[in-house]
């Protein structure tokens, strides 16, 4: 890593000097204590710069509680990262505390704790990708992920520019609009937040965040005393809740053997009975899984909603290390429309919130699971997506 002190001279051949950018720093003097000068150079704000004999202007487009970085009009500027200093710096006069700039091309941003929570804005039928937006954005390896490596596409620029501004936000909503138009969605028309989630997914392609939702299910046929097994990866599980009660049992159907009629298994044994049987051979370690709520009504046509009620447990049945993190539930009774929102739990604080488009609020898992979540045939909210996570374990 390029470490640079700020007894150097200049940034480099025509750069801008340290000692300039530390001149541009709002001072500490007058007794202006450290919350009142850390508003003055929090993210977005304008400094003006003198270098070389021309006033520059640079603003402050990241941060943490250490670090600022400054982004230049000038073209040929890079970005520069400015370390604040030690916890003293309100003490003292910014031109003289110890800070260094440091060499962008090697050196990662480091992840701060996110922010006050906040909403994303409806334009229009957008409350599923925001549901589905806010369940990722609040899974930290997977934020993580996102945050720190390159964009090299249209959707990764897109998220990046969602999820910095959910981090560095003040608590006021944000437009995610550039997600819709990057992922090829066409604007105002409600869509299938189960098939957002997969094509997300897909057109992230090989990207690190990826992995965090990526698992494999084992195939097995059999007939007579032969087996044939085959691998295939998935990013969620469809389970049904027709005929069933409980996400227990709707893993265990999931899972049964059963048996397929006029199976050709080779030259020999044509139309003939076989079963087969799926497990999980892989779990990663975000679990989401889908419940099939929406059905094909072979009379009108129409796509219904099945209001069959689900009951499921905090810890994942299949895997008791993996625990309850995040719910999105639909509202209403026509599967092409009604409404999306979230129910997230914060790792950092163990708290739930409900994030509906704009609005966020505290919620209650306990006290409030069954009632706007486990739905039933006299409720029209029902879940729809549930995220488990995989606990990481101490072993201290």
């Amino acid at each position: 890593m390029g470490i640079m002190h700020d007894s150097d001279s200049d940034a480099g051949q025509g750069g801008v000097s340290v000692d300039s950018l530390l001149a541009a720093l709002p001072s500490t003097d007058n007794g202006i204590h450290e919350e009142a000068w850390r508003a003055h150079v929090s993210f977005g704000s304008w400094l003006s710069v003198f270098s070389n004999g021309q006033w520059r202007r640079a603003q402050v487009v990241d941060e943490t509680d250490n670090l600022l970085c400054v982004s230049f009009n000038d073209s040929d500027e890079e970005d520069m990262w400015i370390d604040r200093g030690s916890q003293d710096i309100a003490q003292e006069n910014i031109e003289d505390a110890s800070l260094i700039a440091v060499d962008t091309s090697t050196w990662q941003p480091p992840i701060s704790s996110p922010r006050p929570p906040s909403g994303l804005t409806n334009v229009g039928n957008m409350c599923f990708l925001n549901s589905l937006l806010q369940q990722l954005y609040w899974r930290p390896h997977f934020r993580d992920l996102i945050l720190c490596t390159p964009p090299t596409n249209a959707i990764e620029h897109a998220l990046v520019e969602c999820f910095e501004g959910l981090h560095l936000n003040d608590g006021t909503s944000i437009d995610a609009s550039a997600v819709l138009a990057a992922s090829g969605l066409e604007g105002g028309q409600q869509q299938d937040i189960q098939q957002v989630f997969l094509l997300l997914m897909n057109l992230l392609e090989s990207h690190p965040a990826v992995g965090c939702v990526s698992g494999a299910i084992r195939h097995t046929l059999r007939y007579g005393g032969a087996r044939r097994t085959s691998i295939a990866a998935f990013h969620c599980l469809s389970l049904d809740v027709v005929g069933v009660t409980s996400l227990e049992e709707s893993l265990a159907e999931w899972a049964a053997t059963e048996q397929i009629c006029d199976f050709d298994w080779d030259e020999r044994a044509t139309g003939v009975t076989i079963s087969k049987q799926s497990t999980v051979e892989t779990m990663p370690s975000l679990m989401v899984c889908h419940l099939n709520r929406f059905t094909l009504n072979y009379h009108t046509w129409a796509t219904d909603k099945v209001p069959s009620r689900l009951a499921f447990p905090i810890k994942f049945p299949l895997d008791d290390q993996y625990i309850l993190r995040g719910v999105v539930v639909h509202c209403g009774d026509q599967a092409s429309s009604g409404h999306y929102k979230a129910y997230i739990q914060d790792n950092s604080t163990s708290l739930w919130m409900e994030f509906n488009d704009s609005i966020v609020r505290p919620w209650d898992v306990h006290t409030n699971v069954e009632a706007d979540c486990f739905g039933g045939p006299c409720s029209d909210q029902c879940a729809y997506l549930l995220v488990y996570e995989k606990q990481q374990l101490d072993h201290s």
